[in-house]
């Protein structure tokens, strides 16, 4: 029987409300039961158990209804306070400090491990403007930012309608993920989890960073507590020009210049020498940002023990002893320019897509 059917079953108009329904019903049954003897009864096209069906229908199917748009209300109204549980609950899933300056939210991911410890795959635990931690594995570190920069290509794309060549997306994508990363790592925090010398003593300060004064300044700072600035060392390897042919351990080296986020060296005659490489992916995404916001200094030589390997071949690499000296209060902080660079390159990409032009 059709909701439709029910009302005809009833006698009740199509927009009959629950009270209606309710006193046709009982008027209905009282000259339906069969103790009756009403002429109404004879005369009633349809039966009480027709009645008993065409109720359950209408009664039931309104209750669920209103059920419905009862709930609705009560979730439209505390959706609020839904929403500021839910942030409460994703907090407690994940201890890491947040920069509320970043340019936006990411998913935070952590592997799914089968029975044997084998990774079958990845799922989001929360979100936020976290800072990567050590805890936080860096692959899905990048995925979540990638994620990202996609989403905010995706939108000026989706605003004129217009689709990108992908290998021209994919170097605008490049370069954003690199700057929107650089807004979630606390490069002079997190350091020390990758230096194979934290802290040096204050006579290696004032060798390392060959600068009297601030060493000066450090030994007092140490005897406070509080060191102005920390001194990390890492190791190395300097991918050699064509034209340098071989250099003595020792060797002092110097920056010359950062191209697309790579250190190139230089002898201190000014030679060419070849550019830097580093034996842990992740620095490139620590180390050199601090070096393009010129917010440390480095101190760069041959290093005394090579690998013959590395010269084998068309192989041409040295192993380089490399410090890095970063000021404490540099420690927390993320410069403005990052958010400045990431507006004009969106800008720029917008403008591109708009113009029709190349990117």
């Amino acid at each position: 029987m059709t909701r439709t059917q029910a009302y005809r079953v009833l006698g009740l108009a199509a927009d009959a409300d629950r009270t209606e329904i309710k006193s046709r019903y009982r008027q209905l049954m009282h000259k339906l039961h069969p103790d009756s003897r009403s002429e109404e009864k004879e005369n009633y096209p349809y039966s009480a158990r027709e009645v008993n069906e065409a109720y359950g229908i209408l009664v039931k199917g309104k209750e669920a209804k209103d059920s419905f748009i009862r709930k609705t209300k009560e979730s439209t109204t505390s959706r609020a306070e839904w929403e500021a549980k839910r942030q409460r609950r994703q907090k407690k899933n994940w201890n890491a400090p947040e920069n509320p300056h970043a340019y936006c939210i990411r998913n935070i991911y952590q592997y799914v491990e089968d029975a044997d410890g084998a990774v079958i795959g990845e799922f989001v635990i929360t979100e936020g403007k976290y800072l990567w931690t050590i805890k936080e594995d860096f692959p899905l570190f990048l995925k979540s930012i990638f994620e990202c920069s996609n989403r905010l290509l995706h939108g000026i794309e989706a605003k004129f309608g217009k689709s990108v060549r992908e290998e021209k997306r994919l170097k605008v994508q490049a370069e954003l993920t690199y700057l929107l990363a650089q807004q979630f790592i606390d490069a002079p925090e997190i350091l020390g989890h990758f230096s194979e010398t934290k802290r040096k003593n204050n006579t290696e300060q004032e060798e390392n960073a060959g600068q009297e004064k601030d060493a000066e300044q450090n030994r007092k700072a140490e005897t406070a507590g509080q060191p102005e600035a920390e001194i990390f060392y890492f190791a190395a390897m300097l991918e050699l020009m064509d034209t340098v042919h071989d250099m003595r351990a020792g060797t002092p080296l110097f920056p010359a210049a950062l191209k697309q986020h790579r250190l190139f060296l230089k002898k201190q005659s000014g030679e060419a020498a070849g550019y830097l490489s580093l034996k842990d992916d992740r620095l490139y995404y620590i180390l050199v940002p601090l070096l393009e916001q010129k917010r440390a200094m480095v101190k760069i030589q041959v290093a005394a023990k090579q690998d013959r390997a590395n010269m084998r071949g068309r192989k041409r690499y040295k192993n380089l002893d490399f410090w890095i000296k970063v000021p404490r209060k540099y420690a927390g902080t993320f410069p403005e320019s990052i958010g400045l660079q990431i507006e004009n390159l969106l800008l720029s990409y917008e403008k591109k897509i708009h113009a029709r032009s190349e990117l």
